[in-house]
């Protein structure tokens, strides 16, 4: 979706940015990515049982570091379209 722009930033653990010009917000992991010329930065991370899940980070620093690279798919809507985004969260690499 040309609307949509999804950029990885892997300097510091491993983050998506969201950058949501479309006419609907985009729900990602659980977080809601409002439309807007605003990007937002997510670190994404598992839960006790496996689920991915997203969290807000206020740079480019990652909440949650792995010690090795790590696969992330985590699905979401953009108004009633489903989305899916796949990447691999590495460890530090600045």
């Amino acid at each position: 979706m040309e609307c949509l722009r999804v950029t990885a930033n892997n300097c510091n653990g491993g983050v998506l940015v969201f950058e949501n010009r479309c006419e609907n917000d985009l729900t990602v992991g659980g977080y809601m990515v409002k439309r807007g010329p605003h990007p937002v930065t997510l670190d994404f991370a598992r839960d006790t049982e496996g689920v991915v899940y997203a969290n807000h980070t206020g740079g480019n620093f990652a909440l949650y570091t792995p010690k090795n690279a790590e696969v992330y798919s985590v699905s979401g809507t953009l108004g009633s379209t489903g989305i899916m985004v796949s990447y691999n969260k590495t460890g530090p690499l600045c």
